[in-house]
């Protein structure tokens, strides 16, 4: 008896999660896109290839919901279907076991429709619809922050890393061209050498190999690494996206933006790297 009580509340618990969970997640909000927006470091098990935003981790979480609650499901209809099998003409333990196998298939049903349910109500609510590219929309430094365009503010003509410069003015989310230079030169050092942190970090944005992969670089880690390297536009935008991706939660300030960029928290500054917030700020002050 305990162990077909157990088995229903596992499979309630699970079915019960499924259906919450689709709900939450098929009406994340939009401003949830920018005050959690991070980038996924870790895979879900059996996802490994999905992606590495947000949106991709949601998926992956709900795609293992479903395989959890089926798997879940038929080890319970196989438990149950053993203890009818060795009730030897039991009639208390053939009753237990079909309660079990029928709890499960309970279980299982309530689980996928949830999904059902969700599907001929709108297909578009089982559709994900969150967009990294949708941060940033309105004024401020606030949710929905825009970094500023390139064209619309200071840059830096010191001559320091003038193989960026064109890059920088022409990245493809519109940053800010000396925050961006900033961060390239002052706090990555402009080097695009494999850092020797142990971390895989390299070209001039000295991106982690997750990163790239998030900007859409396919390959290993060193075929990545390669490919940032020979290409300075590819690389500086891996760079402008963080920094726009960012900006929903950091801000635009150049302390906050530098903070992020290393840290990936803002009001982080001092436990930057080597005084990484100074470094910036000192730089982006010497532009105009």
């Amino acid at each position: 008896m305990k162990n077909r009580v157990l088995g229903f509340k596992i499979i309630i618990f699970l079915a019960i999660v499924f259906f919450a969970g689709a709900i939450f997640e098929f009406s994340f909000p939009v401003y949830a896109q920018n005050t959690y927006d991070y980038i996924q470091l870790e895979s879900i098990p059996g996802f490994e290839d999905s992606g590495s935003d947000l949106k991709s981790y949601i998926e992956s979480v709900y795609k293992f919901g479903i395989w959890t609650v089926g798997i879940a499901a038929v080890l319970m209809i196989t438990i149950g279907g053993f203890m009818y099998l060795t009730s030897a003409g039991n009639t208390s333990k053939m009753d237990v076991a079909k309660k079990v196998v029928t709890d499960a298939i309970i279980g299982l049903v309530v689980a996928l429709g949830a999904y059902l349910i969700l599907y001929v109500i709108n297909p578009d609510l089982i559709k994900i619809n969150i967009s990294m590219e949708q941060l940033g929309t309105s004024s401020g430094t606030g949710v929905g922050t825009t970094v500023p365009s390139a064209t619309s503010s200071k840059t830096c003509s010191d001559g320091k890393c003038s193989q960026i410069d064109s890059a920088v003015a022409n990245n493809a989310y519109g940053v800010d061209a000396a925050t961006l230079k900033s961060i390239l030169v002052a706090g990555e050092g402009c080097n695009k050498s494999l850092s020797t942190d142990g971390y895989g970090s390299c070209g001039y944005s000295q991106a982690l190999p997750k990163i790239r992969a998030w900007c859409g670089i396919t390959g290993s880690n060193s075929e990545t690494c390669s490919k940032v390297q020979n290409d300075v536009q590819l690389d500086v935008n891996c760079a402008a996206k963080l920094i726009k991706s960012n900006a929903g939660r950091c801000g635009t300030e150049i302390n906050q933006v530098a903070s992020c960029y290393n840290s990936g928290k803002p009001n982080n500054c001092s436990n930057t790297t080597s005084n990484y917030c100074g470094r910036v700020n000192s730089y982006y002050a010497t532009c105009n």
